[in-house]
């Protein structure tokens, strides 16, 4: 089958913005300068890391991938939480760190240098067990360079406002300043959205309209015991028709696609937490833990407690 790239355009863009809600949460306030590295470790929470380039510019680095440079106005996000540093590019072996925690964010400096670098670097939880699937759709990286997007008024207006609710700490500042994160997040992948169109999968599987209500249904409930009927039901069609609908739009049948998105929810909950292996086949929609061990077995050709031993190491 040809592939093909799906524009994500508004009705898509709505379904996916429904099931990628995030909690923001501000963690540190950076005001570097001469020679710094800020590492960020793998996070086993299941969120993502963004930061915010206020003023300065320094570089993104990633295991076994090239720096990227960054500047002011660059939005960052790592919608898999993946291990990362951001820093000046140079030695930072005689730098030192000073940490103050002012209410609820970690503010820092470099001891005996100028500020030349303000960022704001954070996290965003999701919200829905079916975001574990989704996200793993996304890149690593999503990088929004306002300038090069024309998209700078938009942007700096929200990152200005998150900047200036930090540094003034009225009452309620966090709450502010996470709102306007949220919506920044959303603009950030809309912009990314627009600019990469993606591949088929789930996203053909949004844009056909005999396909999306029963993709829909199944990404609010992956644990319900669904029957084609239901399915049929949701969509608005025959049985049959749902099916060729699943196969000419994603090549796979409904039940195929509800499998991947039951044991993509499990394979992340495995590498992020401790939920007994039984409770996640549970909330995944298994019967029991022997049936569920048996399709991340075929899926992934791995036991999902061998899974959730490699993540560890990882």
């Amino acid at each position: 089958m040809k592939r093909v790239k799906i524009v994500v355009d508004a009705d898509i863009f709505r379904e996916l913005s429904e099931f990628l809600r995030v909690r923001p949460v501000l963690d540190d306030y950076c005001l570097f300068g001469g020679d710094w590295r800020a590492f960020h470790e793998h996070d086993l929470e299941g969120c993502a890391y963004f930061h915010l380039v206020l003023a300065g510019n320094c570089f993104l680095e990633r295991r076994n991938c090239d720096p990227i440079a960054l500047s002011k106005g660059d939005i960052v996000l790592l919608p898999h939480g993946s291990e990362h540093s951001l820093g000046s590019g140079t030695d930072t072996s005689n730098s030192t760190v000073i940490t103050d925690v002012r209410q609820d964010i970690r503010i820092k400096t470099i001891e005996g240098s100028d500020v030349t670098t303000k960022l704001v670097c954070g996290r965003l939880f999701y919200s829905t067990g079916a975001s574990d699937f989704l996200v793993r759709l996304l890149p690593e990286v999503v990088i929004s360079k306002t300038i090069a997007l024309d998209t700078e008024c938009r942007h700096e207006w929200i990152v200005s406002n998150i900047a200036t609710e930090i540094q003034e700490g009225r009452p309620g500042w966090s709450i502010v300043a996470a709102n306007f994160a949220s919506a920044l997040f959303t603009m950030v992948l809309r912009d990314h959205f627009e600019r990469h169109p993606v591949a088929e999968g789930v996203f053909s599987l949004l844009a056909n309209n005999q396909t999306r209500k029963a993709v829909i249904a199944m990404l609010h409930n992956p644990a319900h015991p669904w029957s084609l009927d239901e399915l049929a039901a949701a969509s608005v069609t025959s049985r049959a028709s749902l099916v060729r609908a699943f196969s000419r739009a994603g090549n796979i049948a409904p039940f195929g696609f509800l499998m991947r998105l039951r044991l993509g929810i499990a394979r992340q909950k495995l590498s992020s937490g401790s939920t007994s292996l039984g409770q996640i086949a549970e909330d995944v929609g298994y019967q029991s833990e022997a049936a569920f061990s048996r399709a991340f077995f075929r899926e992934f050709g791995v036991r999902p407690g061998q899974w959730r031993e490699f993540s560890s190491k990882a």
